[in-house]
């Protein structure tokens, strides 16, 4: 996170903002990247004097991997920062294939290579690590030559600054979120047992599902997100909170629809042990739905550039888990873990939404969202309510029911234009 630096924020903020001109991208791009190069460089060479200097007085033999991994992993961490910042470049040129192209070529040649030096010849974690971390070395430069448009050697002092304060809050956001997502586990183990853990882990695996598709979503929204104001002066406002109601919608029909057959999905994929993970699965579905709206509704303190309010909001919903975990494990254990998730993320996308209108004016229509989220919230109670009972075709159709008179409803709510678009210029 600190080599990161949320510097690929800010360049996905500037890069199509109206007010740059097209000749300065290839500067901001250059910009930007110089102080990850920089402090990736600086990270690399304090580490290489630090592991050659504790493999002279401490020795690991009794681990599993030496100081080859630990050095290969460095490696490849900084590497792979690199990797994803060129990535995002190539997202921010709306070029799918491209980003398709070098993923695949960095993730699937490091995978079989990674396999065949563990299982042919037989050089354990150690091997592992140093072939991913070869892998991206060499796939790096041809990674950058795809994205050579937007990379020069000129850099310019105010791209740094402007990307760098941009840019750092998000450090400490970033921190309070990694934090967010594992105190739940560190709380179930100290208060309860490993078999709580291990029922709340099986239900956010699942949960997983939907964050394939609000991350899907981000990725193809955070180039455009800014694009779409540049493009569309007049309307972006009204088409960034449509855009809210219509993506809101479509996440609470798929969360509804792991949150009502979370008892068949834990019955048919995992043993009987683990049937307990429906009712966490129930309550993290729609949490990690509702969470996934924040890339929408945290638009307008982007555009206003107040990137400090990140990282407050994340810390405030970090302390309000810690509260909620605390009263709520010890009675409930798994499931009031997955509550106190549901209720921080909706704090979150709230918080970001209430400051988005007050900040830039975006006319979110709150009766609509309003009502899309009560609803929501009673295939939700539904989803707890049926989680108690056996699988029998009448309870699958009672569940499709309800999906379908939520999809009826939610529909008539939003009034949905058939003809809502927006355009894009190359």
């Amino acid at each position: 996170m600190f080599i990161q630096c949320g510097l690929n924020n800010s360049v996905q903020r500037f890069y199509w903002d109206d007010k740059i001109n097209p000749k300065e991208k290839p500067i901001l791009v250059s910009s930007a990247f110089s102080i990850q190069f920089f402090i990736g460089i600086l990270v690399l060479i304090i580490s290489s004097c630090s592991l050659l200097l504790l493999s002279n007085f401490y020795s690991i033999q009794q681990l599993l991997f030496s100081w080859v991994s630990l050095g290969a992993a460095i490696v490849l961490m900084v590497f792979k920062i690199w990797f994803v910042y060129v990535l995002d470049i190539t997202r921010l040129h709306l070029a799918p294939y491209r980003f398709l192209i070098i993923s695949l070529a960095s993730r699937v040649s490091s995978s079989i290579l990674g396999c065949l030096v563990v299982v042919i010849i037989g050089w354990g974690l150690d091997g592992f690590l140093f072939v991913q971390a070869a892998v991206m070395v060499v796939i790096f430069p041809f990674a950058c030559f795809l994205i050579r448009k937007d990379l020069t050697l000129k850099i310019k002092k105010d791209w740094c600054i402007e990307t760098f304060k941009y840019g750092y809050p998000f450090i400490f956001a970033g921190i309070a979120f990694w934090l967010l997502g594992t105190i739940d586990r560190w709380m179930l183990t100290a208060f309860t047992s490993l078999e709580e853990v291990s029922i709340y882990s099986v239900a956010f695996r699942f949960s997983s599902i939907i964050l394939f598709i609000t991350t899907a979503f981000g990725m193809a929204w955070g180039p455009i997100s800014i694009k779409i104001k540049s493009d569309n002066p007049s309307r972006y406002k009204k088409l960034y909170a449509d855009l809210l109601e219509l993506f809101l919608y479509a996440i609470l029909i798929v969360s509804g629809v792991v949150g009502l057959f979370s008892s068949e999905i834990i019955d048919l994929l995992m043993n009987k042990e683990y049937s307990k993970s429906a009712l966490a699965l129930v309550l993290l579905s729609f949490g990690v739905g509702l969470y996934g709206t924040q890339q929408i509704t945290a638009i307008g303190i982007s555009i206003e550039k107040k990137t400090s309010l990140f990282s407050h909001v994340a810390w405030l919903s970090l302390i309000l888990n810690i509260i909620l975990n605390y009263f709520l494990i010890i009675p409930y254990g798994s499931v009031g873990a997955s509550f106190a998730t549901l209720i921080s993320y909706l704090f979150i996308t709230c918080t970001y939404l209430y400051f988005s209108e007050k900040l830039h004016k975006i006319p979110f229509n709150k009766s609509r969202l309003l009502s899309l989220v009560f609803m929501g919230f009673f295939v939700l109670l539904m989803g707890l309510y049926f989680c108690s009972h056996h699988f029998s075709i009448k309870l699958i159709l009672i569940k499709l029911s309800i999906i379908l008179g939520f999809s009826f409803l939610g529909y008539r709510v939003l009034k949905i234009n058939p003809n809502f678009s927006f355009k894009l210029h190359r």
